[in-house]
């Protein structure tokens, strides 16, 4: 029964694939045709709703008064898919070109590039770990290239946040010495000797 009803043929009721059955006598359906028509009319509600409940109410408006999911999605995709398209490639050159200015806690800019990356993916663009990971370490000053290097993520883990640790433990080693009587802010590359 889920088959029948489920979600595997949401997709190719959106997209026109699947239509109506059609009955060889409207006035009079066979039991067939009325199961076949009725399992018909939850799919198209099914696939409606889930467009329905996915699309933010600022998009949503424009497919108000449509009750056919394949009208509602070519509706959306005429009315928002050039849009769509130029929100993500704002976030993209915002992701692109973040940089950390070394004085700010690295961990607020963390939150920031995780915050874009989000925010990417909610505008239909996922990036992998890796790619992130990349863009991570462009928006590091040239300073850093030395923690950068002696990093070594492992190829299937790329996660940004043990990299992090390292400048942080670096930024509370620098404060500790600055704070230090007649101490000075030590070389980036000797913190991280030490």
């Amino acid at each position: 029964m889920a088959s029948q009803y489920g979600d595997s043929a949401q997709w190719e009721v959106v997209d026109g694939t699947l239509t109506a059955p059609v009955l060889l006598d409207p006035a009079n359906p066979t039991p067939d045709e009325l199961h076949a028509s009725t399992a018909w009319t939850i799919r198209v509600a099914h696939a409606y709703a889930e467009i329905a409940l996915r699309v933010e109410d600022d998009f949503g408006e424009v497919i108000a008064t449509i009750d056919n999911p394949h009208d509602a999605w070519t509706t959306l995709e005429s009315s928002y898919g050039s849009r769509q398209s130029g929100i993500q490639a704002v976030i993209n050159a915002e992701l692109t070109l973040a940089c950390w200015d070394g004085k700010t806690p690295i961990t607020e800019h963390c939150d920031h590039m995780k915050t874009l990356r989000t925010r990417l993916t909610a505008a239909g663009l996922a990036i992998s770990a890796i790619q992130f990971y990349q863009h991570f370490v462009n928006s590091l000053p040239a300073d850093y290239d030395i923690v950068v290097a002696v990093h070594d993520p492992i190829p299937s883990n790329y996660l940004i946040d043990v990299l992090c640790d390292q400048f942080h433990a670096i930024e509370l080693w620098k404060e500790l010495h600055t704070t230090k009587e007649g101490g000075t802010a030590e070389d980036l590359i000797a913190l991280l000797a030490k």
